[in-house]
């Protein structure tokens, strides 16, 4: 971003500004000098000399002071470097009220980067109300001024719907506009468009195309897509192998997902030969770095001695860590372990809590354990109309158990709400997916119930669709 003012002694001398031995003949006392006669691009200059350290010892004070002069002056590419400084506190005090002054004047001059510091601004609520929609308007400016950055930005504002209408189309179109000015991101962008068939047509060989690309720039990303692509024979023939290559690149290099497909590799011997330890080495990387489904592996591993020694405690740390970042699965085997009592204090009203966590994102058995736990009063206050709306739920999942439940629920009727009728239903239907519970509870059930509630109960079952039976 910062231009280089290749200001030399031999235009100085021939300007007649410089004689033969005054100063070194050198690009920063060139520099130096124009800047003292009060040239605004040589007072730029010298200010980035200063702040990247280019010839000069670094010294944000003194970069902060030649950019101020220059801005002083008017230079509109000095106005958005103090803004910088401004807005990161380097050189002086952190300032979003005078980041947003200058970059305002440098946008003023239509210089492109100011357009994309003031989206940043906007979008951040920093100096000025949090706006999304004057975030993305900047955005675009820079971008149909053909600033890189802001052409990725509005990439992604379309992708994302935000401060615009969700609009896969237009997210491609400018992804492709950075993508082709050679931008890593955006090419990484691109391809998962093209692999997915959002605002493309699902195109592999386009997705391949463009992810090597930006792994060609070293982008991790880019080395785990190219790992998926690989893995899964899109694009190219499926290869094991070169999967576990491409994976092992963007593991080695700090990508996280990268590190969690290895870990997957290693544990199902996918072009390495299977090794428990070697996963859970990788697991506990990506765990560590925050990745609910490796949190959740490592958990697993140590609750099963996979790889490790059986830690019921440090299976359960793992578990609630990923639980806490929303994992279904890692919520419900917190929510058995709190319900046992198995490496750590027995807590049913706990239980309860990660077993509804994990039961609103649609996780099967725990709608069950958790009808069951209303079924029974433990953790939470017996309510039989509860019970039966989460069995339900379970059944929706294709839980045999759940439809026995649902059946043992509604032939007890706790709540004066019995109905023979549904409960021989549910156990007809928990008998046929082979539940031999459910068959001895037809067998005592059938002898209390008239010929016609019978009928009723088999025709009920005979009707199921794909929608269910009535509840």
């Amino acid at each position: 971003m910062h231009r280089t003012h290749r200001i030399t002694c031999t235009g100085l001398a021939v300007a007649g500004l410089l004689t033969a031995g005054a100063l070194g003949c050198g690009e920063v006392d060139a520099t130096r000098l124009f800047a003292r006669l009060g040239h605004g691009d040589a007072q730029r200059a010298l200010g980035a000399r200063y702040a990247n350290g280019d010839g000069v010892a670094e010294d944000d004070a003194e970069a902060l002071r030649w950019y101020r002069k220059a801005a002083d002056g008017g230079n509109a590419e000095a106005q958005f470097d103090l803004a910088v400084m401004y807005a990161t506190g380097e050189g002086v005090e952190h300032d979003d009220a005078e980041a947003l002054r200058w970059v305002r004047l440098a946008a003023d001059q239509e210089l492109p980067q100011a357009y994309w510091g003031l989206a940043l601004l906007y979008g951040d609520g920093r100096g000025v109300a949090r706006d999304a929609a004057t975030a993305t308007e900047w955005h675009t400016r820079g971008a149909e001024a053909g600033f890189v950055p802001s052409q990725l930005a509005l990439g992604d504002a379309y992708a994302g719907g935000v401060g615009v209408p969700e609009d896969d189309v237009e997210a491609a179109r400018w992804y492709r506009e950075a993508a082709e000015a050679g931008d890593a991101n955006a090419q990484f962008n691109l391809a998962a468009m093209y692999a997915r068939g959002e605002g493309v047509e699902r195109d592999d060989a386009e997705a391949l195309r463009w992810v090597h690309l930006a792994a060609d720039q070293e982008l991790p990303q880019a080395y785990w897509g190219l790992g998926v692509l690989h893995g899964l024979g899109r694009g190219v023939p499926a290869d094991p192998t070169a999967a576990l290559e491409w994976h092992t690149r963007g593991a080695e290099a700090g990508y996280v997902p990268s590190q969690l497909a290895l870990g997957d590799a290693h544990r199902r011997g996918e072009g390495v030969a299977a090794d428990a330890a070697e996963a859970l080495a990788w697991y506990r990387r990506a765990a560590e770095a925050g990745s609910a489904p490796a949190q959740f592996n490592l958990g697993l591993a140590h609750e099963t001695g996979r790889g490790v020694e059986p830690d019921a405690e440090e299976a359960a740390r793992w578990y609630r860590a990923a639980a806490e970042q929303g994992l279904a699965e890692a919520q419900y085997n917190l929510a058995v372990m709190l319900d046992a009592g198995v490496g750590v204090v027995l807590d049913d009203a706990e239980a309860v809590e990660w077993y509804r966590a994990a039961a609103e994102q649609g996780h099967g058995p725990a709608q069950l354990n958790l009808g069951i736990l209303y079924d029974s009063g433990e953790g939470v206050e017996e309510d039989d109309a509860l019970a039966r709306e989460w069995y339900r739920k379970a059944v929706d999942q294709d839980l045999g158990d759940a439809q026995f439940n649902l059946g043992l629920a509604w032939a007890v009727g706790k709540d004066q709400s019995a109905d023979l009728v549904r409960a021989h239903m549910w156990f007809s239907l928990s008998a046929a997916a082979g539940n031999p519970l459910a068959t001895r509870a037809l067998e005592v059930l059938e002898p209390a119930m008239t010929e016609e509630q019978l009928a009723e109960a088999r025709s009920l079952a005979s009707e199921q669709s794909d929608a269910g039976p009535p509840s």
